[in-house]
């Protein structure tokens, strides 16, 4: 087993309006959101309508990418607007990714 991890401290959102569509955006995706470590893309999240089946999240030693449905987006953009710093995680045997923050003291209140 081994764990891919990218740390990153900027992020790009996408949502899109309107019919499927070819590209990045086939297979029913409506938000994307990009990460990024000192401008560079390490990953991101791919989100799609609550109930279509989710593709495989994958990784390489460039970049992962997670995939979520639709009701996980709100809980994502908290973690991403009050949670420093952040990891995307990949497991390559189990294809498990993983949106982490290092150990944090309690009641740190980042942005307060």
């Amino acid at each position: 087993m081994a764990l891919i991890q990218k740390s990153f401290d900027s992020y790009l959102i996408y949502y899109r309006s309107g019919p499927d569509a070819a590209g990045p955006w086939a297979g029913g995706y409506r938000v994307m959101i990009n990460c990024y470590s000192s401008n560079s893309y390490v990953g991101g999240f791919r989100f799609l309508a609550d109930g279509l089946p989710l593709p495989a999240n994958t990784g390489t030693s460039s970049s992962i990418e997670l995939h979520f449905h639709l009701a996980q987006l709100r809980d994502i953009l908290a973690i991403l607007q009050y949670e420093k710093p952040l990891h995307l995680n990949f497991y390559d045997d189990t294809l498990v990714g993983i949106l982490s923050t290092t150990t944090e003291p309690v009641g740190e209140q980042e942005g307060v």
